[in-house]
């Protein structure tokens, strides 16, 4: 009895399981079901609303830590100052053509001009708090409807926030862009009245074809202020912000016309005009006055002015340089139209005479100061901007020689005094080539250093040479100043290796200064339309790069040159005038495409370079290419030596006038700390105004765009009028074999954006055993302007993947910009981005 009470059930438990098996066993009501799925279907529902809001808190919060401050926004309304570009003699070389915008304040806009922009372009503009809803909805609709996008949405207030580089939103197209489009709207709404908001637009918005703002339009197309404008005119006017370059009232006047009516309907439909107006207005034809030309490039010195352009452009965005800068150079406007004079004398002179030169390049130096006091880049900047002085890479011929003699003087492998016999000199590596003079003529004599410099005794100068040992000739040519890539072969010695016109003439610079260098300077000052100074420049000296003795052999050797040498027309006569001081170096290559003269004189070192070019495009590249050919009896001592006689003859007094002001400081120079200065000089920099108008410090960053130069150029035996090779051997060994052929011709860009430089891998030697000088083949080589350190000149090296040319994208598209984009801009990118970027294709004519 006891067992059985011990395992009964307690009531309450058995009548709940019960109830649970009944709970189990009914089924679930149709009622229930729906409940719960409406549950579900709620939760989810609501989730994506739920994570869409805290993505909108996220994204709300990250751009508010990004919006620029709207407060400090405002447009000045003051009209652009021009940037000036100054010689050392206070001539302005250069007036750089500015934003055309001129600003005036509301009330001074008509009435009717105001009613005319909004109508077409935002007419509930008083009305929305920079989004307009409605109008959103309404594009929305029309665009589903139409099944493509047929209208926007864009209040005036976006359209401003997106013209407006200050306010910082780009005009990309993506959902980032038009979050911060939005907010910054209905920020700049909160900030200013709708009347303000509306000058600014009015003030900044593109009309096309330069014009910035209504007032500049207003001149522009009618020659008129806005104020003195037509119900039809302030209507043609208002339709063009659109697309600017589509709609103007030069190219497209049907489509101008047409999208005036339609914005004279609009404003019929609101009724900002009355309907006499509005048929009056219809039937009005526009008097649109003659465009106006700009002519660029239409300055002075345009070869040094695009050379200082180039780099300020690099280093501060073309934005700043435009923003009225004064620009003190150290160019000489005097001795820069002696040099041009005497430049396009001397090519006259030489196609008299039969050799036909019709291009070249001077540089002249001040070898105190190390200001380029002249600079040509080429014979017309007009035909081509390639600019021979800065960028060009020539062989130098002889003019090299200077550098072997200079490197065994300096480490006592040779004097004036020490003599060579003249004598085949067998090339290494090579059973049958032999250095060769000039005239193919051997004397078997012994032959002093001093005679060989005087008369250019090609067998002399590369004993010289090896006895130096080559690597010792290229490291003194480099310290000097030499910066183009100098290949460790025996022909480099005669001048294979290509340099820079303005390199040499700073290399040569060292002899008159007793072994110091001062680095060449372009550019003495810069300050900013307010008068703050944004960089200073002074003149950079090294010193110690040769010894005196050595200096004083080479003064005595070059000076021979130009007094019973090759180089006697530099140096004149009674009749045309002695140029006192002179001492130099003639120059030619062994095919006569180049030709030189390199001298110098206790104030100013010049250097000449003189070739015959012809021009044509290459169809593969698009790139302008000019061809170097072959000169009938031409010399270094034929054609520049005479060149640089009258240009120093007249430079000299005028140099002789100029003194340095005693307050200018020099700063001297280690090989290290020259370096230093070379890589922050290359560094680009962002420039920034304050509101109140201060100029901060120009901030640097670091580097990303350095400037190219060769990689590993081509050699080739040069030759001068002398006695110089005129074959080289086969080339099996690249590191001893001297015989490496120049690459030519150079392709030179076109005129509106150069593209980097490349360079073709070297050539074999297509020479024979026979007598006959080489002929270089021909390969192509694009090459751009070199960027201008204003303290310190530099080439640095850079591989072709790495350059980059300049091209106009359509800010839409992101494309190569064609005729039809509305808005484009300008952006470096690299040769191969370029190819892939492609031509925009959804802007087409209508």
């Amino acid at each position: 009895m006891a067992n059985r009470v011990s395992r009964a059930v307690p009531a309450s438990k058995a009548k709940s399981r019960r109830a649970n098996a009944r709970r189990v066993s009914q089924p679930v009501s149709l009622k229930k079901r729906i409940k719960t799925f409406f549950a579900l279907a709620t939760i989810v529902a609501l989730a994506p609303i739920a994570v869409a809001l805290i993505w909108g808190v996220l994204v709300f919060w990250k751009f508010t830590r990004e919006l620029p401050s709207l407060e400090n926004a405002v447009v000045e309304t003051r009209s652009p100052v021009p940037t000036k570009i100054l010689s050392y003699d206070g001539v302005t070389l250069a007036t750089l053509r500015v934003e055309n915008r001129q600003p005036i304040r509301l009330k001074e806009i008509p009435k009717i001009m105001q009613d005319a922009t909004i109508a077409i372009e935002d007419h509930r503009f008083r009305e929305h708090a920079g989004l307009d809803v409605q109008g959103m909805a309404r594009a929305v609709y029309a665009n589903l409807r139409g099944g493509r996008a047929t209208q926007g949405a864009s209040t005036l207030t976006q359209q401003l926030v997106r013209n407006l580089k200050e306010f910082g939103v780009s005009r990309a197209r993506t959902l980032g862009r038009k979050v911060r489009e939005a907010m910054v709207s209905m920020r700049l709404e909160q900030i200013y009245s709708k009347d303000e908001i509306l000058e600014l637009y009015l003030n900044n918005i593109y009309y096309g074809n330069g014009a910035n703002g209504i007032q500049a339009a207003a001149k522009t197309y009618f020659g008129r202020p806005v104020s003195q404008l037509t119900i039809p005119e302030c209507a043609l006017l208002a339709g063009i912000p659109q697309r600017p370059n589509y709609f103007s009232p030069y190219e497209r006047k049907k489509a101008v016309l047409k999208r005036r009516d339609e914005v004279l309907s609009k404003m019929r439909e609101y009724d900002l005009i009355s309907q006499v107006d509005y048929e009056k207005a219809l039937e009005s034809k526009p008097k649109i006055v003659k465009r106006e030309e700009f002519k660029q490039g239409d300055f002075k010195a345009p070869y040094f002015v695009s050379y200082i352009m180039n780099d300020l452009n690099r280093r501060y965005g073309s934005d700043f340089v435009r923003s009225g800068l004064t620009i003190r150079t150290t160019l000489s406007w005097k001795m820069q139209r002696m040099a041009e004079e005497a430049f396009r004398n001397g090519l006259q002179h030489a196609g008299e005479v039969g050799a036909n030169a019709n291009q070249g390049a001077l540089v002249s130096l001040d070898n105190k100061t190390g200001y380029i006091r002249a600079l040509i880049g080429g014979r017309s900047f007009v035909d081509s901007q390639y600019n021979n002085a800065t960028q060009g890479l020539h062989q130098p011929g002889s003019t090299f020689k200077a550098f072997d003699y200079a490197a065994a003087f300096d480490t006592g492998k040779a004097s004036l005094g020490t003599s060579f016999e003249d004598k085949p000199i067998k090339y290494p590596n090579s059973k049958n080539k032999f250095v060769r003079n000039f005239s193919g003529n051997y004397t078997h004599a012994e032959i002093s250093c001093l005679d060989a410099i005087r008369h250019s005794t090609n067998t002399v100068a590369v004993q010289v040479a090896q006895r130096a040992g080559i690597s010792t000739v290229i490291r003194y040519a480099e310290s000097m100043g030499i910066r183009s890539h100098l290949r460790a072969v025996l022909p480099t010695a005669l001048g294979a290796s290509e340099v820079h016109p303005l390199d040499l003439a700073s290399a040569y610079s060292v002899f008159p200064m007793n072994g110091n260098r001062y680095l060449p300077l372009a550019i003495v000052s810069v300050t900013d339309a307010d008068g703050n100074l944004v960089e200073e420049h002074f003149p950079k000296l090294r010193e110690g790069l040769l010894k005196q003795e050595t200096t004083n052999q080479m003064n005595t050797a070059l000076e021979a040159v130009v007094v019973s040498g090759t180089g006697t027309k530099a140096r004149g006569n009674e009749g045309n005038g002695i140029v006192e001081g002179a001492h130099g170096k003639t120059g030619t290559t062994s095919d006569a495409k180049d030709a030189w003269f390199a001298g110098y004189t206790p104030e100013l070192t010049t250097v000449i370079w003189v070739a015959k070019v012809s021009r044509t495009k290459n169809k593969a590249s698009g790139f302008i290419q000019e061809i170097t050919h072959p000169m009938n009896s031409a010399t270094g001592g034929a054609l520049c030596a005479p060149i640089w006689h009258d240009y120093m003859i007249k430079a000299l007094p005028e140099q002789r006038l100029f003194h340095l002001p005693t307050d200018v400081p020099t700063e001297k120079l280690t090989e290290e700390s020259e370096k230093k200065a070379v890589e922050e000089e290359k560094k680009p920099r962002r420039h920034r105004r304050n509101r109140d108008g201060e100029a901060p410090a120009p901030v640097e960053t670091p580097n990303s765009d350095t400037v190219p130069g060769d990689e590993n150029p081509p050699l080739e035996t040069g030759t001068d009028t002398g006695t110089e090779p005129t074959q080289n051997p086969d080339s099996n060994d690249p590191g001893t074999t001297p015989g490496v052929p120049k690459t030519d011709p150079k392709p030179r860009p076109k005129q509106d954006s150069p593209p980097p430089e490349t360079t073709a891998p070297p050539e074999e030697n297509p020479t024979s055993g026979n007598d006959e000088p080489p002929q270089r083949r021909e390969t192509r080589r694009t090459t751009p302007e070199p960027t201008l350190r204003t303290s310190v000149m530099d080439t640095p090296k850079r591989s072709v993947s790495e350059a980059t040319v300049t091209v106009t994208v359509c800010s839409d598209t992101g494309k190569i910009a064609n005729e039809y984009c509305p808005e484009t801009h300008t952006r470096e990118v690299s040769v191969r981005e370029r190819r892939r970027l492609g031509r925009c294709r959804k802007h087409k004519a209508e």
